[in-house]
């Protein structure tokens, strides 16, 4: 037991190690874009920007605030357990239930645009608002896939995702929005192109998370796992088959499981004390 328990507190500051350091990154990331990014952009350019962020958070926060820790509890109590065809049940309920969530999101935020610019009395930011819509729906994927290998006790997605969503952001981003400037396109459009950099770096973290989340585990984590589920080795082989969205067309009424509702009993709270569902009803 003793030496289980050293190995379990290897694994949980290995992991604590790897989601510090992305934060670092991801901050240090975040530093060299938004100050260049006030400055392509202007007050006014902002505005518009930060305005889509504001739906796009509202949206992001009702459909998956408290989810993915569900997801994570679920997967973890299912893999201490070494029940693998509940850890694969409770995947595929999850991306279901988060495929539904995000094209909803998505198709809602792209054609009601105008009216959401509307409410938030800002009606010039439409077209960013459009242009960050599809980021909703790869943002949910990415939750579940975050929530699933945290469950059991592989940062190395969650860590991968944050920086490469952040350099995709700075890469395209920045550099779309100076160029449609400088060919002498408005403010608004400006946001826009700065906003596609957002979504194009929540598409390619959401599709590097099924190759990250393929990699062995580190050894002394894959011993952990092996002591607490005795003749039960781990295995993340079959997550980038089950990451495609055939399990959503061929899983009829899955969300209704048992699993769905009881990550529903945590979700419900966690959106009610959401700082963005406060500010929309307010």
């Amino acid at each position: 037991f003793d030496t289980l328990g050293r190995r379990r507190t290897m694994l949980l500051a290995n992991g604590a190690a790897i989601l510090a350091a992305a934060v670092v990154v991801v901050k240090f990331i975040g530093f060299f874009y938004k100050v260049p990014l006030n400055n392509i952009l202007g007050g006014p350019g902002k505005t518009y920007f930060d305005t889509a962020y504001k739906i796009y958070n509202f949206l992001l926060t009702f459909s998956t605030a408290g989810l993915p820790l569900a997801i994570s509890k679920l997967t973890s109590q299912a893999h201490a357990q070494g029940r693998e065809n509940e850890k694969r049940k409770i995947f595929r309920t999850a991306i279901v239930l988060f495929f539904v969530l995000g094209t909803v999101g998505a198709l809602f935020m792209f054609f009601q645009a105008e009216g959401l610019a509307g409410f938030l009395e800002n009606s010039l930011a439409a077209q960013p608002i459009r242009a960050l819509a599809p980021a909703v729906f790869c943002v949910c994927l990415l939750a579940c896939m975050r929530g699933y290998t945290q469950g059991q006790g592989n940062m190395t997605p969650t860590a991968v995702s944050q920086v490469l969503e952040a350099l995709l952001k700075l890469a395209i981003g920045l550099p779309l929005a100076w160029y449609v400037l400088r060919i002498g396109m408005s403010l608004e459009m400006g946001a826009a192109a700065a906003i596609l950099g957002v979504t194009a770096g929540t598409a390619g973290a959401a599709f590097s998370a099924p190759s990250s989340a393929s990699t062995p585990m580190p050894s002394a984590a894959a011993s952990a796992c092996r002591l607490s589920s005795p003749g039960r080795a781990v295995s993340f082989s079959h997550l980038p088959s089950a990451w495609r969205l055939t399990p959503i067309f061929s899983a009829s009424a899955s969300w209704l499981s048992p699993c769905a509702l009881r990550a529903f009993w945590i979700f419900c709270p966690s959106v009610i004390r959401s700082p963005s569902f406060l500010f929309f009803l307010t």
